[in-house]
């Protein structure tokens, strides 16, 4: 597995190159591309479901997604990003160019207070983009990521005018 993370003044590029060299046999399934962990105190998920994309339309606020040990929330974003703020919009956000699938949840109560800012406590928000494919053992899977912070409007006008 590598990664080559790239800084920019407004953002992180990510790109990733997996290899299996395993003799599993993998089912088409579900990839995280990537699986994406924040801690636990950005706990409001902001993202785009709208039919007007990258036109400053309404934005979808999710206050209280479930725990992650039951069914997960998923959603499709024409926008294909996301961001896990706090209670003023402020965060950090995920733009994959090719997934517009996704699924959210929460971890929280496990090993702290609700809502922590201590990376150290298992208490997190997670979203992953994901894919439906099939890993083929010596074929190399490539793809990239971005991530931005910043007030919700500024992420979404960073993945808008930088990364697409």
């Amino acid at each position: 597995y590598e990664n080559t993370y790239t800084l920019h003044n407004d953002y992180i590029h990510v790109d990733n190159r997996y290899t299996d060299y395993s003799d599993y046999i993998h089912p088409l399934h579900d990839q995280e591309l990537p699986a994406f962990y924040v801690v636990a105190y950005l706990d409001t998920f902001v993202f785009y479901d709208g039919e007007s994309a990258w036109t400053n339309d309404t934005l979808r606020v999710e206050p209280d997604l479930p725990f992650w040990s039951g069914p997960h929330y998923y959603f499709k974003t024409d926008e294909n990003w996301c961001a896990w703020t706090d209670d003023n919009g402020y965060g950090i956000g995920l733009y994959s160019p090719v997934c517009t699938d996704c699924s959210a949840g929460r971890n929280y109560g496990s090993s702290g207070p609700i809502g922590t800012m201590n990376s150290s406590h298992g208490d997190c928000s997670y979203v992953s983009t994901q894919t439906d494919m099939t890993i083929v053992r010596f074929e190399t899977i490539e793809y990239s990521y971005y991530v931005a912070t910043g007030d919700v409007n500024d992420i979404r006008n960073v993945f808008k005018d930088q990364c697409r």
